[in-house]
């Protein structure tokens, strides 16, 4: 035993925290509502915890008299001895319930990353799978272990109070469109937007522009940025073509002044240049992102390369993207942008102004999706034009209005502007 390392836990704190639920009837209700039985380390506590749940449930008073009767019929009390719950409530009701309650599922999680660690370890020294099988199951292991709570915390009327009046650790981005920056930006915290058009319209060349207008600024914007289709090399001479107002042809064939590339070199754009990531790989790129970085902005390029877990049909699959490309925007508290391919009915209508129901592959995608921009244009020979007439159409807008604006791009300098 001497050399066995115990997994984190705080057993002082889970006392604390059963005591609170034992003597105050509003701590009973929040902790059992957000706390699971295994945010506890030790069976005792576990088992406390399971019976004080058990009968909030079933709507009894939770205090040692209940909750002791009900370890009793579960064969329990004997092993968690009959002077436990009498300690528990040995001292005042704990304050901040919530607070010490966070630290215990935040323990428990580490825990859970810790197993699915181990167990990574292990299958890894059997050497029984595929390279590829095994860092699939490797990546989808870590995944759930980080998975959040769907169930989620209750709040009550002064909590909602205090989110208006807590200040947001990063507002929203503005991209230079006035459809999409007004009244308020549609690139805010926790939102995720997609960005849809046909292959070669211009969608990744509109996420470069807002990647350099954040990432070169004075101070720089971190950013993420997952090019699921370009090199790092195609991508940095994108963010330099728009930079400099330079055509991508100068960038690729004139040298280039060293300020520029310090330039780029000091800026906030992390890339990772994945052909088809798996959705666990990439959510956990950017927590790491978020958390050794500080980024205010995710951009998947696209949605479609993304693998995700359920491999049974493609729409399954893509669902289970979207949905996880939400939760981290919401769990971050910072916008994610995915780039997405819009299947071929559109080409075949007179009018090619797409709909929702365009999106390849999945309704799930306008399902999760806070806000749903449409980049089209009607001109038949778009490809051979310098500069095309573009149309942008927010066709769905959670937070506001939805609109249409009429844009240029100059495709040799990959810029939009407004068209007035």
């Amino acid at each position: 035993m001497s050399g066995e390392r115990i997994p984190p836990h705080a057993p002082a704190l889970e006392a604390f925290v059963l005591g609170a639920l034992l003597q105050d009837p509003r701590a009973a209700a929040g902790l059992t509502a957000t706390l699971e039985p295994g945010d506890f380390f030790g069976d005792v506590n576990r088992w406390t915890f399971e019976a004080a749940a058990r009968c909030v449930k079933r709507g009894l008073a939770c205090d040692v008299a209940t909750v002791g009767e009900e370890l009793n019929r579960q064969g329990r009390l004997l092993k968690v001895g009959p002077d436990f719950l009498a300690r528990l409530v040995d001292g005042p009701p704990l304050p901040n319930w919530t607070h010490y309650g966070r630290i215990l599922q935040e323990k428990a999680e580490r825990r859970r990353i810790i197993a699915a660690a181990e167990r990574i370890a292990a299958e890894g020294y059997a050497d029984q799978e595929e390279p590829a099988e095994y860092r699939e199951k490797a990546e989808a292991l870590l995944f759930s272990a980080h998975q959040t709570r769907q169930e989620g915390e209750i709040l009550t009327g002064k909590d909602l109070a205090a989110t208006l009046d807590r200040e947001e650790t990063a507002g929203g981005l503005e991209i230079g469109l006035g459809l999409l920056d007004h009244p308020e930006p549609v690139l805010s915290p926790g939102r995720l937007v997609v960005l849809a058009g046909r292959p070669g319209i211009g969608k990744t060349a509109l996420a470069c522009a807002i990647l350099a207008k954040h990432t070169l600024a004075r101070p720089p914007v971190p950013c993420f940025f997952a090019s699921c289709e370009q090199t790092a090399r195609e991508i940095a001479q994108r963010i330099l073509a728009l930079h400099t107002g330079r055509t991508l042809c100068q960038i690729r064939q004139d040298p280039l002044p060293m300020a520029t590339l310090e330039r780029l070199a000091r800026g906030g754009l992390l890339l990772s240049e994945a052909s088809a990531p798996s959705l666990a790989a990439l959510l956990g790129q950017m927590r790491a992102a978020r958390a050794t970085h500080g980024i205010r902005l995710a951009v998947v390029d696209h949605i479609g390369k993304v693998t995700g877990g359920r491999k049974e049909s493609r729409t399954l699959e893509v669902g289970d993207v979207a949905r996880g490309l939400k939760a981290v925007a919401k769990d971050l508290r910072i916008p994610v942008l995915a780039l997405c391919q819009l299947n071929r009915a559109v080409e075949g209508r007179n009018v090619k102004r797409p709909v929702l129901a365009d999106l390849r592959e999945s309704g799930e995608i306008e399902q999760e999706a806070d806000a749903v921009a449409f980049l089209w244009t009607a001109e038949e020979n778009a490809h051979r034009l310098a500069e095309v007439p573009m149309v942008l159409t927010l066709a769905k807008n959670r937070h506001g209005a939805p609109g249409e604006a009429k844009l240029a791009f100059d495709r040799p300098r990959l810029r939009f502007r407004p068209d007035a």
